[in-house]
């Protein structure tokens, strides 16, 4: 805007835009109000201001034929590049949300009560192309060491959380930070504690106890 033009920019779609259609012709209007400056006293209030306001229309062909020319350029793919190679990765236990502080290896194995958080996060080390990503395509946890021990419950199925009653494990956004180089190298989940029990009696698998809700339990996790 200057001292003898203003020019006004506005999508024909955008809320309070009005379109008719004329025959031949679509037009658009959008009506331009200006504003009143009020000065407000203790008892009264005055503007200097008079009331301004216009419509703005804009008009097109409602149909024609437009001749168009175009020039492609061809572009060069590149084969994708599949090798094997080996990585390594680490699964570490948060002491809270925030995913700065860590426990160590002295302080396992860890136990924790039922619905109590466990935090952990998997991580890609010693890998430094951002445009690596960790997929974590299924976690799962037993009560067993072993990996396909027959009793298990899964966390992510096709590196989704899987739904269940009260269970439903956490993702985590992991944002750039001192120790965060790359985001997309690092998956952070939550869960909260729980334990296997026997589909007849309730009683937990390998636990001899009193009271199921005052018991801290261990379960195995695996991605």
């Amino acid at each position: 805007m200057t001292s003898d033009l203003a020019v006004l920019h506005f999508p024909v779609n955008q809320c309070g835009s009005k379109k008719l259609t004329l025959k031949d012709r679509i037009v658009y209007q959008v009506e331009v109000v200006a504003k009143r400056e009020i000065l407000i006293s203790s008892n009264f209030s005055i503007t200097l201001d008079s009331n301004f306001r216009f419509w703005l229309s804009c008009s097109y062909k409602a149909s024609g034929d437009v001749a168009m020319q175009s020039f492609v350029n061809p572009m060069t793919f590149l084969e994708p590049i599949s090798e094997k190679g080996i990585v390594q990765l680490q699964l570490n236990f948060a002491r809270d949300r925030s995913y700065t502080s860590w426990f160590n290896t002295a302080e396992f194995p860890l136990t924790r009560f039922l619905q109590e958080p466990l935090l952990f996060e998997v991580r890609l080390v010693h890998h430094e192309d951002p445009n690596v990503e960790l997929l974590l395509d299924s976690c799962w946890v037993t009560s067993d060491p072993n990996p396909a021990y027959e009793v298990w419950w899964p966390l992510l199925e096709n590196s989704c959380p899987v739904l269940g009653e009260n269970y439903l494990p956490l993702l985590h956004e992991v944002h750039m930070a001192q120790k965060v180089k790359f985001p997309s190298h690092h998956k952070r989940l939550e869960m909260k504690m729980f334990a296997f029990v026997n589909h007849t009696s309730g009683i937990p698998l390998n636990q001899q106890v009193s009271s199921l809700l005052n018991k801290a339990y261990s379960v195995f996790i695996l991605c």
